[in-house]
């Protein structure tokens, strides 16, 4: 059985499917994603070398708080990245439909 990350990822990548994006343009995603897990795990690896249960939690907690503070991170270069663009204004999620001719206005 899949967990719940894997409903997630599936279901993020139909809606990206409905911009016309495939499952081989995702590998990109998932590379920059396993950088990132690699420079979480190179932060707590100092905690997690000192082998005890209470190390480990704490290692899980920062390294959960890292993801938290990077995905933060992300959604703001995305968007000075779009503004930069000439795709400034509105939230994502908002704005044309996928295949909408007229651009009209998602529900």
């Amino acid at each position: 059985m899949y967990g719940r990350d894997a409903l997630q990822v599936a279901s993020a990548a139909a809606l990206l499917g409905r911009y016309g994006v495939e499952p081989r343009h995702l590998r990109a995603v998932r590379a920059a994603v396993e950088r990132e897990m690699s420079f979480i795990e190179q932060v707590v690896a100092p905690t997690l070398r000192q082998r005890n249960p209470e190390a480990r939690e704490q290692a899980g907690r920062t390294a959960r708080e890292i993801a938290a503070v990077t995905m933060r991170l992300h959604g703001a270069l995305i968007e000075a990245a779009l503004a930069e663009a000439g795709f400034a204004g509105g939230q994502a999620g908002q704005g044309a439909r996928p295949g909408s001719p007229d651009g009209a206005a998602g529900a």
